[in-house]
């Protein structure tokens, strides 16, 4: 994944202070609401019990088998190029993706045939890094020119669902 912008720092304190005295009584009165609720613990979801690996199902078959027809297909994947008028947070943008792959194990999952059956194994844990292109020095041309040829990089690049990884 690549994200393309500029890199922002932490928002100060203080300015998030005052925004929040900017806010009429009622938004307060919700917003408390809300923090309010953050702050209670709910219950855990617990994990299902899981073999090292279990045989995948029959849609996870028929990827398998497109994949083995036309292999390094980008069938599978999504490219998506998306331009912000703000600064963000490449930092916070990489831990909110690792939390997704943390929490869903068919992000993590890549097929492997053992012998007479394919299985699906489940990447204990996966992370990825993402890597950060700024363009803030570049002028505005070479600057829409340079994203357009990193996102057809990008798509260029096929993903590979035997293995468990980005």
């Amino acid at each position: 994944m690549e994200f393309l912008g500029s890199i922002s720092p932490q928002p100060d304190r203080d300015a998030r202070e005052q925004r929040m005295a900017g806010l009429s009584s009622g938004r307060r009165e919700i917003l408390d609401k809300l923090l309010a609720a953050r702050e209670q613990q709910l219950p855990k979801i617990a994990a299902r019990e899981r073999a090292a690996s279990e045989e995948v199902s029959f849609a996870q078959e028929r990827m398998w088998i497109l994949d083995r027809l036309v292999p390094e297909t980008r069938l599978y994947n999504e490219t998506v190029l998306m331009h912000y008028r703000r600064e963000l947070n490449p930092a916070v943008i990489e831990r909110s993706l690792n939390e997704i792959l943390r929490r869903h194990e068919m992000l993590r999952t890549a097929f492997h045939w053992d012998g007479d059956r394919l299985m699906q194994v489940v990447a204990p844990v996966l992370t990825i890094a993402v890597p950060v292109v700024d363009l803030r020095h570049v002028p505005a041309e070479p600057h829409c020119r340079r994203r357009s040829n990193a996102s057809r990089e990008r798509k260029d690049g096929a993903c590979s669902i035997s293995r468990a990884d980005p």
